[in-house]
């Protein structure tokens, strides 16, 4: 953890909450049994709630659906020109790992809870499209320049050590998931 760099308010507020659960994991010989867990991009039903910080993909089916054109940042990264990809986790499949987890074992320990694949946008927005029938409209813009350094273009969770306490866990695959939402 003492590696990890956010680039964000957001990411250090996580960063700080991790910090601070391993020293209290490390320190604290009280707790005994605590589970920290670490979410990556997670989407599903009913996010309306959530305004603008609701998932990418729930705020881009109502534009889809009224015929609008889709924006998706592209920017130079690492080297290469590139849309964002995220580490995309369906609710349902977060739901299902929180009722595996909640009466292990975890002798104190965060987990990332995330597939370990990153996805691009476009390709869940594409979903989108061909569940509806409708030819995809995506436009790729510049990321703003007031995003340069502060937007993450690629996450992926390690999620080796979730998957081996969960073994044999699959997750919903992205497909099914949209067609879910719609």
């Amino acid at each position: 953890l003492q590696k990890l760099k956010p680039i964000n308010l957001y990411g250090w507020s996580k960063h700080n909450s991790d910090l601070y659960f391993s020293y209290k994991l490390l320190n604290d010989k009280s707790i005994e049994n605590i589970t920290g867990l670490k979410f990556f991009n997670v989407y599903g039903s009913n996010e309306a709630h959530k305004g603008h910080m609701a998932s990418v993909i729930s705020k881009m089916i109502p534009l889809i659906k009224e015929g609008k054109e889709i924006n998706l940042f592209k920017h130079f990264h690492n080297g290469i020109y590139c849309e964002a990809k995220r580490d995309f986790i369906y609710s349902g499949d977060v739901c299902r790992i929180i009722e595996l987890i909640i009466n292990m074992d975890t002798h104190g320990s965060i987990y990332n809870v995330g597939t370990g694949v990153n996805t691009p946008f476009s390709t869940l927005i594409n979903y989108v499209y061909e569940i509806l029938n409708i030819k995809s409209s995506i436009n790729f813009i510049d990321l703003p320049k007031e995003y340069h350094g502060k937007y993450q273009m690629i996450t992926k969770a390690s999620t080796n050590r979730l998957l081996n306490l969960l073994d044999g866990f699959s997750f919903t695959s992205q497909k099914e998931t949209i067609s879910n939402l719609l």
